[in-house]
């Protein structure tokens, strides 16, 4: 549905989000992360990859003069949702994508909220889509899961990640 070249599905959402950011990131590389986003997504950049020396800046993204202020030759990867979770503020992510790209990043986009239905961030210019199939892909809520897609190297390598991880 996301018009990617791979998908890997996983356990959960937060499993597909904690797989993909395991495997492109490194110690002492940095995210940009939207300031409002999942709190489970904070919580994991906050309390588990700053374990490894892997530092987040929460920035507003609708403010991309902030995000480009941000960005750092360590900065890897920035990482949003298209509608923010809670307040729904609205993400640029082509916009996203270009500075992304400018400074040599990946962009991450959490996509449950909007679906694949309704926007397909990889032809936005993304590097890789996260989606909760928990929620408005599923429909009922009485299933858990979450999808990954992106290339096919990139799947191949998120994917032992995620079976060492359990996710």
């Amino acid at each position: 549905l996301e018009g990617g070249e791979k998908t890997h599905i996983c356990a959960s959402g937060m499993g597909a989000i904690a797989s993909s950011l395991y495997t492109v990131l490194d110690p002492f590389d940095r995210i940009v992360c939207n300031k409002s986003c999942y709190g489970e997504a904070y919580e994991l950049m906050t309390l588990l990859l700053s374990k490894m020396q892997i530092e987040t800046d929460f920035v507003d993204f609708t403010d991309l003069d902030a995000v480009r202020e941000a960005i750092t030759p360590a900065t890897a990867l920035l990482y949003t949702e298209v509608f923010s979770n809670p307040t729904l503020a609205m993400a640029d992510i082509e916009a996203l994508a270009a500075l992304a790209h400018e400074n040599g990043a990946l962009l991450m986009v959490d996509n449950t909220f909007t679906t694949p239905l309704t926007v397909k961030p990889l032809e936005l210019g993304a590097d890789l889509v996260v989606n909760s199939l928990t929620k408005f892909l599923n429909g009922h809520s009485d299933a858990i899961g979450g999808s990954i897609t992106t290339t096919q190297a990139l799947c191949d390598k998120i994917q032992p990640a995620a079976m060492l991880l359990g996710t």
